[in-house]
């Protein structure tokens, strides 16, 4: 079962802090890369996390490609794409490209965080055996004994 891990890969941290912000205590910690190399190896590590990637005017075409990379080559994994409102007319084309939400403001930042919780929910603990995630998904839950 794949792996999942937080990503921001931005130059600056002003995505990182927003999103901290909104998600509060209660999840895991957010992994900060700052090139999109890096953070295809993160996510190579840990195939079905969940990627925050800024996207500029200098690299919209660079960052299109990498989404689409990403879901053929990871389809466990899933990416957001945070940017300036001056980007907006190209908010379908990085949809397109793969982004499951696009977000052109740190105050917008809660339907993402809403997105976000709901992947890392859906993945299961790293050590968690196959018969364990089975009975997690039943009606009584609960640990497996035997």
């Amino acid at each position: 079962m794949p792996t999942a891990r937080m990503i921001v890969c931005e130059r600056s941290e002003k995505w990182t802090v927003a999103l901290r912000r909104g998600l509060g205590d209660d999840m895991p910690r957010l992994l900060e890369t700052r090139s999109l190399d890096a953070c295809w190896r993160e996510v190579a590590a840990n195939p079905g996390s969940f990627v925050v990637v800024e996207c500029l005017e200098t690299n919209l075409e660079q960052v299109a490609r990498w989404l689409k990379r990403l879901s053929a080559r990871f389809p466990g994994a899933r990416a957001a794409v945070v940017s300036e409102r001056g980007l907006q007319p190209c908010e379908w084309l990085l949809r397109e490209a793969g982004a499951v939400h696009v977000a052109f403001s740190t105050r917008e930042t809660g339907p993402l965080v809403r997105i976000l919780r709901r992947h890392m929910a859906a993945m299961p603990a790293p050590d968690t055996s196959l018969r364990q995630q089975l009975w997690d998904r039943l009606p009584w839950g609960g640990e497996f004994e035997g």
